[in-house]
């Protein structure tokens, strides 16, 4: 249900449908007279009227259905932004949203009023509008409804009941348009399983084409119009034809015939001109306007437009003349029926005026093969923001099918004045020698469908661990530079024992004289291919002397840096960017990307010290110019970030990123750059830093992962998401106690039976309080220590059955909160509904698979596990099939409801009782309770995801029943039938008397010889031209008032608020 319901129910509430009883006065408040001053009666007060609507008359109370009616009328185009217009000046959106709102409630109260029928049948016939919108809604196709009956009645309003009843010859029409529904419905169906396609258009090889072969035509028809311009003027010449010529003067008032337009029109007149027939023209008319209307027009213009840049790859729109309109046009054959996405890459020209910044989308006219023009009205219009430099997609949704264009064209806005407009060209054309300048450049242009809406594709997400993949590839690097410095160095000796030779010694000489170099500290081993007796490079792994040389330690620019990021802490679950040198940027280029819209998602965080210019990150695509350097993006990054986390407390940023069809699949996240397209630009500073540490760019970024989830719909709500890493708040849960609680009460109960002070900031007061906390830290403290000792907690928590106060880490919670856990809570609630629930978890070798099986379940926030009263409401449970080397991911989903749980608790399933006693006994015999047998790499929640809505109306029904074996057909028609009746009828059953007729007419049609798969469409058709469907009624067979029952109050509702059937969400409120 359309959310916008949500303050109309409101209204609803006020007051009850029963027809019983002293009812609220239907007014609307005074206090918005001001808006409607200030925004509606410059055009629709007593003397204006416009659209014959007078708004300055029509009371706050509302007493007839005039009133209502055009009450309503306010409240559908306030509602739909229709009014005030775009170009008037626009109320204040807090004030139009609590005027809407009144209304509103104000409607509701005066259709209740208004609309009791007192014991009579309330009936009308559906308008065009709500035609329409039903049968879209029933069908998914939309249809043409112009040859439908006239919506006439008070003041042009079209819910009048009086003006809404059809005689009987107009049933075939409406016949006629189920059956065009119908059938374009089955074809959608049927084109569901069909691959989608896409129809590009790159107007550089179309509409350039064409406009080049057309000026080719324009300069042969110039040059036939010279010849035969040549021998009009040497007829005017002659003396016989000066009466001829006087005449033309008076004419038309022109003293000067030269060049005139005038002289060629009327060529005709002279005696001894050539015959325009043998220069290929028609007649001299003809041969006149060939220059006039052609080349004199066009040519400069065309030509100048050819001429201009990004032109041998894409296309400017004229305004003027030529060929104005980008035409997409595929064949008929391939296209299936249903909702097309028209994409334009666009950019304005750089200096053009913003007014011609807009472009429009329409169906190519076709009348005397003008290149330009739509047939009708525009179906779209759209700014265009991009620039040459940096284009932009519009994308906009098209209908193929029901008498719908099957071709669609680009053009330039046009304007609304065409007489002003032409004589603006040529008043330009004065000026620049062309014409019109050039405003908009379209790269290209595409036709994608049929857009699969039933069948979405499912949303995944490709996730990155630098840990496993960039930390691995550099210490392979690392190993590498190694060894290749190893073998440089058993080269290096060889190489110096020969040139200590005379005869190298002269060598050497000789090249000094010429190059300098050599004598460069670690240049010198380059030019060994020249000396005798070096050892062969290539028995020490190398292919020739330079490579050899490369591998000088003295020469290493990125070693040390390597090794320095390599000995880092906090490497195991993460990387540092490396600012130049090594890999920069962490990649995430899943392995299919369709077109839509995703989420770049990173975990990360500053380090340290790090100085506040270098705590920016930025996404773009990677370059790929220079394979072997690791770094940089290809141009300008899509966005930049500044990055807030701490390695403690690290953050994540989500960034939304669109993909279209021309989108590189593959992004990537560095460190701010100065995005120059020179990779060494920070070179000198690396080098600087290095002699002063050691390595170079000290580490500022660190990345714990990144990923790329989608593609998402793009009018899904929002939706949050959140992970925590488990092991900082398991490690300082468990490292407090120990520490707080154990290690320092033991340390203070020792110090007690010394000196007999007691020590009551820790709890120690008495004796026997020391001897029990020395008692406890020696059966308690060595599984503590053993967990945070346990190389498993650097990466993730431990799972430990029950203890007696939580003192280990028994649970992992996961709180659907945008709060830290445990923290006070600051945000607000989060929205109702599903979530779901993620786990990445593995058992722990050497553990009895007996205990390899988890409990998730739900508790209340600050609940802790006890033995008297757990309260732990279980939810799943599930046995841990991975391990810490290959963990395993458990999902569930979990509802948020108003008062119900937010926080969630997952544990080792155990007995609570048993393992107690069980852990005492293990204390006892082996200084320490059970080992972990569950390790917990993260946890997180995501929510509220969207709501599978079930499709409705004849789709569904298609799904179900179109397709089965021959004996089953009657019974399949006979549901489907009676299904399409109940949707059709809203909600309302079909008499079985009814649906045994459309049985008879499938029989009748089937014995014709049609298919099931035709013979069902007309019987179908008949439904939508039946009453029950075409009519909106209440009946009342008694003499008295009634309420309305819920579905007629649905009924009323909806097609009082948006024109269309009810919904199943609003069928069930």
């Amino acid at each position: 249900m359309n959310c916008k319901v949500a303050f109309f129910l409101a209204g609803f509430g006020l007051a009850s449908f029963s027809v019983y009883g002293d009812e609220p006065q239907a007014i609307m408040p005074e206090k918005h007279l001001d808006l409607f001053d200030a925004h509606c009666m410059d055009c629709h007060d007593a003397d204006t009227q416009k659209g014959k609507v007078n708004l300055e008359d029509l009371p706050l109370e509302v007493n007839t259905l005039e009133q209502a009616e055009l009450w309503q009328k306010v409240l559908n185009v306030m509602n739909s932004g229709e009014m005030p217009p775009e170009n008037k000046r626009q109320p204040e959106k807090e004030a139009k949203a609590d005027f809407l709102e009144d209304l509103a409630k104000t409607m509701v109260l005066a259709r209740k009023k208004l609309s009791d029928s007192g014991g009579q049948i309330t009936m009308r016939r559906l308008n065009r509008r709500e035609y329409h919108n039903t049968i879209e809604s029933l069908t998914g196709v939309s249809p043409n409804v112009d040859s439908l009956p006239a919506d006439g009645g008070a003041g042009s309003f079209d819910t009048v009941g009086a003006s809404l009843f059809i005689s009987s010859d107009q049933f075939e029409q409406y016949l006629e348009l189920g059956r065009t529904a119908i059938d374009e419905a089955f074809a959608r169906h049927a084109s569901i399983d069909k691959k989608v396609l896409t129809f590009r258009v790159e107007p550089e090889k179309t509409v350039n084409v064409m406009s080049a072969n057309w000026m080719k035509r324009l300069e042969k028809a110039h040059q036939r119009f010279l010849g035969w311009k040549a021998g009009v003027d040497k007829a005017a010449l002659a003396p016989e034809n000066q009466q001829a010529l006087e005449r033309i003067r008076n004419k038309y008032g022109i003293t000067d015939l030269t060049n005139s337009v005038r002289l060629y029109q009327n060529a005709d007149l002279l005696k001894g001109i050539p015959d325009a027939k043998n220069f290929g023209f028609k007649d001299s008319n003809d041969a006149e306007f060939s220059f006039r209307g052609g080349y004199d027009r066009m040519y400069a213009y065309q030509k100048h437009y050819a001429e201009l840049p990004l032109s041998d790859r894409g296309t400017y729109l004229k305004l003027g003349w030529g060929i104005q309109r980008i035409v997409i046009s595929p064949p008929a054959d391939k296209l299936a029926p249903g909702d097309y996405k028209l994409r334009i890459r666009a950019g304005a020209v750089k200096g053009s005026d913003p007014n011609r910044h807009y472009i429009q989308i329409g169906s190519p006219q076709r009348n005397n093969d003008v290149p330009a023009g739509f047939a009708g009205k525009p179906i779209s219009g759209h700014q265009v923001n991009g620039t040459t430099e940096n284009p932009e997609i519009v994308e906009t949704i098209v209908k193929i099918g029901s008498g719908n264009p099957n071709e669609f064209a680009i053009q330039e806005r046009q304007p609304e004045d065409r007489d002003l407009f032409r004589k603006q060209f040529y008043r330009i054309k004065k000026e620049n020698g062309y014409g019109y300048p050039p405003a908009v450049w379209i790269d290209w242009a595409e036709l994608e469908g049929p857009i699969k809406d039933k069948r979405i594709i499912e949303s995944s997400i490709t996730r990155v661990e630098p840990e496993k993949t960039i930390n691995p590839a550099n210490e392979k690097i690392i190993k590498k530079a190694e060894a290749a410095q190893d073998r440089f160095k058993q080269w290096k000796k060889g190489v110096d024992e020969a040139v200590k030779s005379p005869e190298n010694q002269e060598i050497i000489a000789e090249i000094r004289k010429k190059n300098r170099l050599i004598d460069h500290p670690n240049r010198f081993y380059t030019f060994a291919e020249h000396f005798k007796g070096v050892p062969d490079p290539r028995d020490f792994g190398f292919i020739d002397c330079q490579k050899a040389a490369s591998a000088d330690p003295s020469r290493s620019k990125n070693l040390a840096l390597l090794k320095h990021y390599a000995s880092l802490p906090h490497r195991d679950t993460g990387t540092y960017l490396k600012l130049t040198h090594g890999t920069g940027r962490v990649i995430v280029a899943p392995n299919k990307m369709p077109v839509g819209d995703y989420i770049f998602r990173v975990r990360l965080a500053t380090v340290k010290g790090t100085p506040a210019t270098r705590k920016f990150i930025e996404i773009g695509h990677p370059q790929r110019d220079i394979e072997s350097r690791d770094w940089g993006l290809k141009g300008k990054p899509i966005s930049v970030h500044q990055v807030t986390g701490t390695i403690e407390t690290p953050q994540i940023l989500e960034i939304p990123i669109e993909v279209r069809s021309d989108t590189p699949r593959e992004f990537a996240v560095q460190e701010k750059q100065p995005n120059n397209a020179n990779l060494k630009t920070l070179w000198d500073e690396h080098n600087q830093l290095r002699a002063e540490n050691g390595y170079g760019h000290p580490p500022a970024i660190w990345i714990d992962w990144a990923e790329i989830e989608g593609p998402h719909d793009r009018n899904r709500p929002k939706i949050w998401k959140q992970r925590r890493e488990v092991e900082h708040y398991a490690n300082d849960k468990v490292r407090r106690k120990y520490e707080n609680y154990f290690k320092a009460g033991y340390e203070a109960a020792l110090a007690f039976q010394k000196d007999g002070i007691p020590r009551p900031d820790v709890g120690v007061k008495d004796l026997d309080e020391a001897k029990f906390r020395i008692r406890r830290y020696e059966m308690e403290a060595p599984s503590q220590l053993r967990y945070l000792n346990d190389p498993l907690t650097k990466s993730g928590s431990l799972l430990g059955v029950f203890d007696r106060n939580g003192n280990l880490n028994s649970e992992e919670f996961i709180e659907i909160s945008t709060d830290p856990l445990g923290a006070k809570k600051k945000s607000k609630p989060l929205p109702l509904g599903q979530y779901r629930l993620r786990v990445r978890l593995g058992s722990i070798e050497g553990t009895s698979p007996d205990r390899h099986f988890a409990v998730l379940g739900c508790v209340s926030s600050g609940m802790h596990r006890n033995l008297d009263g757990d309260k732990f409401s279980l939810l799943e449970t599930f046995q841990v099939t991975g391990t810490t080397q290959d963990p395993q991911v458990f999902e569930t989903t979990v509802e948020l409801t108003l008062n119900g749980p937010r926080k969630f608790s997952l544990r080792e399933k155990s007995n609570l009782r048993a393992d107690t006693l069980r852990g005492k006994w293990e204390i006892y015999k082996d200084g320490m309770a059970a080992p972990p047998a569950i390790w917990i790499d993260w946890v997180e929640w995501e929510g509220p995801l969207p709501t599978e809505k079930a499709a409705s109306g004849l789709v569904s029904i298609l799904a179900e029943n179109r397709y089965g074996s021959k004996n089953t057909e009657e019974q399949r028609a006979r549901e489907m039938f009676h299904d399409f009746c109940v949707d059709a009828f809203r909600q309302v059953q079909p008499d079985p008397k009814f649906i045994d007729q459309l049985i008879g007419l499938f029989k009748i049609r089937k014995s014709a010889g049609e298919p099931f798969d035709v013979a069902i469409r007309t019987p179908l058709s008949v439904i939508l031209s039946s009453p029950g469907f075409l009519y909106l009624d209440e009946p009342n067979k008694g003499d008295s008032k009634r309420s309305l029952t819920e579905r007629e109050l649905a009924v009323r509702l909806s097609y009082f608020l948006w024109s269309r059937p009810p919904d199943s969400e609003l069928f069930a409120l």
